[in-house]
């Protein structure tokens, strides 16, 4: 299976390395890149979280969760985590699988969508805020209650973005849709499709924040300054330390979101990990720009295109005061004896909380 894995991230090693700061300038303008999502698909990185009985590949979730955490690196401008985490909701609702780019919808505070069955099939109304990579999805699923696959076509679109400038848009619905295309299940919850979208999100920080910490390391030796690297200066010897001290947090966050993760989707545990994430997200971008200063701003900059990436993940899917909240209100729950048990993940009702 490492084998196998390592296959794996060569095939997508050669695929991101296309993206280069002109592709990912033209995705920011609005281009879908549709080469390098198309070399995605042929070697089935879409389907990495499913088992081999789904039409994946089987492979253990910590290397599937690896692909995304090698995305991130690169700051791939492609819905790679969105289809990954769609793919795997709609096998766990028994719903056709999405073949082209896909991409999930969890409807928050504000959003308006009603679903209820008419026809002999099922109507949906309503609009959808936030929709990562929605214009250029061929499958949106809807995870409200219900999980409702839609195809394009079915509905109008508003386009908006993060502040990444990927695409993040509004879709309106007023369709009839068959039965086979809605599906309820005890077992896959908006709340649990949203924690895995949280915990893969996790992945995608870490990666990005592992390679700032890398062109901060190249920078800081290079750039000189008063006749000297400006990494002989104390101060940015201090900073790069604390860069890579946010870089290994985030990389332990992305283990606990990828064992949580393979713990039935356990809550509690991809709540501290993309709250932990989120934090270093934003705290390491922070100190990647004093230590690159006036440049690191810059459009012309790879810089700028990694942290207002990671300042866009930080908010999605929960940020750290989301999770944090979460994590209290089961604390107080669990109350003095359940506590420690909770903290250390020996109880079984408490990892899952």
């Amino acid at each position: 299976m490492r084998d196998e894995t390592n296959l794996i991230l060569d095939s997508a090693q050669r695929v991101f390395a296309r993206v280069d700061d002109e592709a990912i300038r033209r995705a920011e303008r609005g281009e879908w890149l549709g080469e390098t999502w198309d070399a995605l698909a042929e070697f089935g990185a879409p389907l990495m979280l499913l088992g081999e009985e789904q039409g994946g590949f089987g492979l253990p979730v910590q290397d599937a969760f690896a692909l995304v955490h090698f995305a991130g690196q690169f700051c791939v401008p492609l819905p790679l985590a969105e289809a990954m985490l769609g793919n795997w909701a709609l096998a766990q609702a028994g719903l056709p699988l999405g073949e082209g780019p896909l991409t999930v919808a969890v409807p928050q505070p504000g959003d308006d969508v009603h679903l209820e069955r008419r026809e002999g099939g099922w109507h949906i109304a309503g609009t959808v805020s936030g929709v990562p990579w929605g214009r250029f999805a061929d499958v949106v699923l809807i995870a409200d209650g219900h999980m409702v696959r839609i195809a394009r076509g079915l509905g109008q679109i508003h386009h908006d973005a993060n502040l990444a400038d990927q695409p993040r848009d509004t879709l309106t619905f007023d369709t009839q849709l068959s039965n086979g295309m809605v599906a309820e299940s005890a077992e896959l919850t908006p709340a649990i499709v949203e924690a895995a979208g949280a915990a893969l999100c996790t992945a995608s920080i870490a990666g990005a924040l592992e390679r700032v910490l890398d062109m901060a390391v190249n920078y800081a030796g290079e750039r000189e300054q008063f006749g000297r690297p400006i990494a002989k200066f104390q101060a940015i010897q201090q900073n790069l330390a604390r860069l890579a001290g946010e870089s290994v947090a985030a990389n332990g966050a992305l283990g606990l979101a990828a064992s949580s993760f393979a713990s039935d989707v356990a809550r509690s545990g991809i709540a501290a990990a993309k709250s932990r994430a989120s934090e270093a997200g934003g705290d390491g971008a922070a100190i990647a720009h004093q230590i690159f200063a006036a440049i690191g701003f810059t459009r012309e900059h790879r810089l700028n295109h990694y942290t207002r990436s990671l300042w866009s993940w930080r908010e999605e899917f929960g940020n750290e005061a989301y999770w944090n909240r979460e994590l209290g209100e089961a604390a107080v729950e669990a109350g003095p004896a359940g506590l420690w048990p909770m903290i250390t993940r020996l109880d079984a009702a408490g990892g899952g909380a």
